[in-house]
């Protein structure tokens, strides 16, 4: 997950975007093994809520915290070195998954960042 914008209020926007899709895959039971690794204990209560189709309400049990635990947190600037400083001596390949459209990376900006990162 990436969360990222121009300015804080951009950000701010594509949290909630991204705490909403956590909650609704922590609310699978498969996942369960995964939070508790984590240390995570919501994962019952986030099935709860989806049966009785509380959905919205699900992204509050996600933290900023967690957020930044599972995926990267940076200023579009300063993306490319939050996930180099992340994954770097980790991972061979690497797949931003933005959430659709609004992935507060502009398209003339995503070729800086790919190359940013394959200079690192």
């Amino acid at each position: 997950f990436v969360v990222t914008g121009e300015d804080t209020a951009e950000m701010e926007q594509r949290m909630g975007a991204v705490k909403q899709q956590m909650a609704f895959y922590a609310s699978t039971p498969s996942y369960r093994p995964v939070l508790e690794t984590s240390g995570w204990d919501f994962g019952d209560r986030l099935t709860a809520m989806s049966k009785r189709a509380r959905w919205e309400e699900m992204a509050g049990v996600i933290t900023d915290e967690v957020v930044a635990e599972v995926g990267v947190v940076a200023p579009l600037d300063d993306l490319a070195g939050a996930i180099r400083d992340r994954y770097d001596g980790v991972v061979d390949r690497l797949g931003l998954y933005t959430l659709g459209t609004d992935s507060g990376i502009p398209d003339e900006r995503l070729g800086e960042i790919v190359s940013a990162l394959k200079e690192g």
